[in-house]
């Protein structure tokens, strides 16, 4: 474990998060560019969280018993891995008072897909006000 100030750090989750975070984790956990690097940028902050997170499954888990964090975190599979970034970060952006937020090209393209949805609706909408002024007509014999 490094050590940041007065707080342990766990030398291989950060290193195994590294890895994660370029494969599929990202993703897998809905964050965005904007998400990572400020997890990144806090890293000193939500790392110990990491910490006590895996120093109560030591406590706890029989299987974990008499092993440092270091060796847990290389022991967990990576779905066991992927829920503990996801409870590490949950906490973290909390305690930091952060929201995740989206990456810009994907509200761009939430935007064009809702402006896609109102065209149709309102296309929809006005076919439905035609069929019912035809109906109104069928229906009113002329005088």
């Amino acid at each position: 474990m490094c050590q940041e100030g007065e707080k342990k750090l766990s030398y291989s989750f950060r290193e195994r998060l590294k890895i994660a975070m370029k494969e599929d984790l990202k993703e897998k956990l809905g964050l965005s560019e904007k998400d990572a690097q400020f997890m990144w940028d806090n890293i000193g902050s939500i790392c110990p969280i990491s910490d006590e997170l895996l120093d109560a499954l030591r406590k706890h888990d029989p299987q974990f018993e008499g092993m440092d964090i270091d060796q847990i975190v290389d022991t967990l599979t990576k779905q066991e891995f992927a829920d503990l970034v996801a409870e590490v970060l949950e906490q973290g952006f909390k305690k930091l008072a952060y929201k995740k937020q989206k990456d810009e090209k994907k509200v761009e393209e939430e935007t064009e897909e809702e402006v896609e949805e109102e065209t149709d609706a309102d296309s929809d909408a006005d076919s439905d006000a035609d069929s019912t002024e035809e109906e109104a007509e069928l229906e009113c014999p002329e005088n």
